[in-house]
């Protein structure tokens, strides 16, 4: 089946979950588009400055500015925002093992082998 242009152009296609915050109650978040992976990636190596970025891309209900990601991580447990960012992650491809498990059935660029 051929894509259009205008298909590729369409927005609405991130993917979206719930997450339950213990003792709070539930959010919802995305994925996180190309622009905004590259966007958490450039933010730093150290997950402690990547962590609000991920936050304030992937939230959708409610929506958490940049300021509002940091000082929640100030505030919240420990492990709070750990599944909530471990799901951002899923739900944009970039999870632990996605993009190698992605990548096991493209051939290599030179010589054809499959890595």
């Amino acid at each position: 089946m051929s894509v259009t242009r205008e298909q590729l152009l369409a927005g609405g296609r991130l993917p979206e979950d719930k997450v339950d915050i213990a003792g709070v109650g539930t959010v919802t978040v995305r994925g996180l588009n190309r622009k905004e992976a590259l966007a958490v990636r450039e933010s730093g190596e150290e997950p402690s400055d990547q962590e609000p970025w991920i936050i304030h891309f992937g939230m959708v209900e409610p929506a958490l500015s940049i300021d509002d990601a940091r000082e929640w991580i100030k505030v919240a447990p420990a492990g709070e925002l750990q599944e909530l960012t471990v799901r951002i992650a899923e739900l944009s491809g970039m999870a632990e093992g996605q993009a190698k498990d992605a990548t096991k059935s493209v051939p290599a660029r030179r010589g054809g082998r499959r890595r």
